[in-house]
């Protein structure tokens, strides 16, 4: 509600900081974020929200800020009759926040009589800085790494590192460092030479930091799998979740360490958990889809992925999915269409169309957009390559690529071991010598 306008990433900031703190209290089940978020800015009457998170309670608000001045109006309302079991207004100095999120969870908390031990009061009221400059530098980056762009994931370090810069021992903004780093190679906008380094050591800091910061852990977590620790990787997840066993990222994140490690039922199964946290998440329940067709069940994952669709059809990432998986069972025209469904909206996933191209023998279309591809890409992410030419019949091709993925340090190379785009490929020898580099042979007996 801010007069300037642009201050929607503060204000988004607030309830974040305020979910991620009153998540710690064991006695409470919060929504996670992105659910919570897609409420915002809608007149839903609280019944619907609430039945859809599947919590008892809401807290709503808004928050102004004009110069040095904050204005929060918070609310607690009880989901079943709309009664309102706690209600207040805050005007502080804007570099108060952090004292005002204290008053405000802790409002919370005695509303709902829950009563906190010193440990978990402690965990609520902890704060990784007291820098108010650096605190609005790492809400801004949480706000644009949420968009998923590149645009969007670069400003979101550029920020991040502002945060760092200000507060060097800010071990949140060490670890969203981390995080927007690396997803800018993951979603394939630049080489891992570029990210990995910064991203390796942002990670390791955080922990280093403040060894009981759940997102440290899942951070570090993810840049181990990345560099193909798979041991290191898995102790990470699992210590993340110890100290937040409601973090959905670290369910989702770890569930392709136990793809890759051949437990593709455990990995189903905290895909499932991260839905069951987040329920309203479509990424997450794209993911979902990814991991049913990753695991053969394609039926299901064209019915996942079709429901993230009617949901919301401008959803990009929906329309990559399936026209992936409806390339893998031959309806070349319903994956064009689906890819350019997607092209509509976004950029990127002609690799998808040329299978399709192929698939409709459209032969001589498919290689000139190829050779486009090719040559006006920034990066050519080697494992979607490989899978292209796989698909083609054209194994030499493949390895090639796949050769470069691993030497570049390319994580998606990993997808080798499970994605179905790889089935005609695994009989080559070349397949366990691949395999045995990336240190998953003692996982996958038949690459022994």
């Amino acid at each position: 509600m801010s007069p300037d306008g642009d201050q929607e990433y503060f204000g988004d900031g607030i309830a974040e900081e305020l979910l991620n703190a009153l998540a710690k209290i064991p006695d409470l089940q919060v929504a996670a974020r992105t659910s919570a978020f897609s409420f915002k800015g809608q007149n839903a009457d609280v019944s619907t929200i609430a039945e859809a998170l599947n919590v008892e309670a809401v807290l709503e608000g808004s928050v102004r800020k004009a110069g040095d001045e904050l204005w929060i109006t918070v609310q607690l309302v009880q989901a079943d009759n709309g009664f309102h079991l706690w209600s207040e207004t805050y005007n502080r100095p804007a570099n108060d926040v952090f004292a005002v999120q204290d008053e405000i969870a802790q409002s919370i908390v005695d509303a709902l009589s829950v009563q906190l031990t010193g440990e978990v009061a402690q965990a609520v009221a902890r704060k990784s800085t007291t820098n108010t400059e650096a605190h609005n530098a790492y809400l801004l980056g949480w706000f644009q790494w949420n968009k998923r762009t590149e645009i969007g994931l670069r400003t979101a370090i550029e920020s991040f590192q502002r945060a760092i810069d200000l507060d060097p021992l800010y071990a949140d903004a060490h670890s969203g460092l981390a995080d927007a780093s690396s997803i800018l190679h993951t979603y394939a906008f630049v080489g891992p030479e570029e990210v990995y380094p910064r991203a390796m050591a942002a990670a390791e800091t955080s922990v280093e930091l403040d060894d009981g910061l759940a997102a440290a852990h899942r951070s570090l977590a993810w840049m181990l799998l990345l560099s193909w620790d798979w041991e290191g990787s898995e102790r990470e997840f699992l210590r993340a979740l110890e100290l937040d066993p409601d973090d959905g990222f670290a369910h989702y994140w770890y569930s392709f360490v136990l793809l890759a490690t051949n437990r593709a039922d455990q990995a189903l199964a905290h895909v499932h958990q991260a839905q069951a946290l987040d329920p309203l998440s479509l990424q997450v329940s794209v993911g979902l889809s990814d991991f049913l067709y990753y695991t053969g069940q394609i039926d299901r994952a064209i019915v996942e992925v079709n429901q993230v669709i009617e949901i919301d059809p401008s959803f990009t990432g929906a329309y990559l999915s399936l026209a992936t998986v409806l390339n893998r069972v031959e309806r070349y025209s319903d994956a064009l269409q689906a890819v350019d469904r997607y092209q509509e909206l976004s950029s990127g996933g002609g690799y998808i169309r040329v299978q399709a191209l192929f698939g409709l023998v459209r032969d001589a279309e498919a290689r000139r957009l190829l050779q486009d591809l090719q040559a006006d890409s920034k990066y050519l992410d080697p494992a979607r390559w490989a899978a292209l030419h796989a698909s083609l019949g054209e194994a030499d091709d493949a390895f090639e690529w796949l050769e470069r993925g691993f030497t570049s340090g390319s994580w998606t190379t990993t997808w080798f071991v499970f994605d179905p785009m790889f089935d005609s490929l695994r009989s080559d020898p070349r397949s366990a010598d691949l395999i045995r580099r990336m240190g998953l042979s003692e996982y996958w007996p038949e690459y022994q």
